[in-house]
């Protein structure tokens, strides 16, 4: 594989990482009747950062998203998607 293309798999994957997160936060947002602000102080975070980072989530840290995961109750399955 050329440095071409591994720069290529790596930003679908990083593409394809985030979309997740989105779908995710989206998803169980929806079934637990949360808001941005009662996310955000589920985690412990500004409101305005929460929503940058949801805005872009190659911008959360592994710990943000842990604690995201656990506010949302997201399965472990879907988990292993966006770690």
């Amino acid at each position: 594989m050329t440095d071409k293309q591994k720069a290529a798999a790596y930003a679908t994957y990083t593409h394809q990482r985030a979309e997740n997160v989105r779908a995710i936060i989206s998803e169980h947002k929806t079934r637990r009747n949360m808001t941005n602000a009662g996310i955000a102080k589920a985690i412990n975070m500004p409101v305005e950062t929460f929503k940058k980072r949801k805005a872009e989530p190659a911008t959360f840290r592994a710990g943000e998203l842990w604690l995201l995961c656990e506010a949302l109750g997201v399965p472990e399955e879907q988990r292993k998607t966006i770690m």
